[in-house]
């Protein structure tokens, strides 16, 4: 649905004249449409960003249900499993909040014209809205990230996640500038999203589940936010590498993609952090017939 409302969005801002663009002279604006507009540009990559990083998790996830289930090493079987358990929790909740998120968004790009159904977009909204719903709530989800992924092995497969996200880095940090910038900012976030697993697990084993509980759903969003990262941070290394080869002007936006990802929204994970920590007590402070 997000990646359909985008083309949608993308090709009437194409063609739709209103306004003039700050900066431009009203002689240019005579030919010039709403996706010359800063804030029109930042919904359309804010969602074609997005769409990357979802796109890339969800290969991610099925590449390790494949391993699961083909791998002839019992130890790679063992490795897809333990993944491809951490991450379906991520992948579905996740991807489906941000599917209701970015085609509204997209409804936004059309201004009006989005409420009118023969443009089609409103309907990516509808259709999308069911996902956080069905296959588990997305806050069932969340739980089952706290309550069973989490203590996986003691808390050592959430750790070699992590490890794997970490080494990526260390890659991005041998490559070009502009990738090893990426790479700082990304290792910040991760750092704080391994600070507040820790942190949730030191509340478990001190019985403290339901501040655990309270702060399962801002934390798959937070670890969702950051492997978006991690793959935009492969990505990118890619892209580079292939533009360099053929300069073909996919792979230069591919990496303006992951670059407006990794400096643009992944930073919103250090507002999860505050809201995993700040516990259960606003959220029963109120007596429920105050609702």
């Amino acid at each position: 649905c997000a990646s359909g409302s985008l083309q949608g969005a993308a090709q009437y801002a194409r063609d739709r004249v209103q306004g003039r663009p700050v900066g431009m002279s009203k002689e240019d604006a005579k030919n010039s449409t709403i996706i010359d507009h800063a804030d029109v540009r930042r919904m359309l990559m804010t969602i074609k960003s997005y769409v990357d990083a979802m796109r890339y998790m969800m290969y991610d996830n099925q590449l390790m249900l494949d391993v699961e289930y083909f791998a002839e090493d019992e130890e790679m079987k063992a490795y897809g499993e333990e993944r491809c358990g951490i991450l379906t929790p991520i992948t579905k909740a996740w991807i489906s909040d941000l599917g209701v998120e970015l085609s509204s968004m997209a409804i936004q790009v059309y201004g009006g014209m989005g409420y009118v159904e023969e443009t089609g977009v409103a309907q990516y909204l509808r259709d999308s809205r069911i996902a956080p719903i069905y296959e588990g709530t997305n806050g069932i989800q969340a739980l089952d990230l706290m309550f069973r992924k989490l203590p996986l092995d003691n808390g050592q497969a959430m750790q070699r996640l992590l490890g794997d996200v970490n080494k990526i880095i260390e890659e991005m940090k041998k490559d070009d500038e502009v990738i090893v910038s990426m790479a700082e900012k990304l290792e910040k976030e991760v750092s704080n999203l391994s600070e507040v697993t820790l942190w949730l697990g030191s509340r478990m084993l001190e019985g403290e589940l339901v501040d655990a509980s309270a702060a399962a759903s801002p934390y798959l969003k937070m670890f969702g936010q950051v492997l978006g990262g991690y793959y935009m941070g492969k990505a990118a290394m890619l892209a580079n590498k292939k533009f360099k080869e053929t300069n073909d002007e996919f792979y230069s936006d591919k990496l303006t993609l992951s670059k407006f990802y990794i400096e643009q929204l992944l930073p919103l994970t250090s507002g999860y952090a505050s809201a995993i920590k700040a516990g259960k007590d606003d959220l029963y402070a109120m007596k429920a017939d105050n609702f």
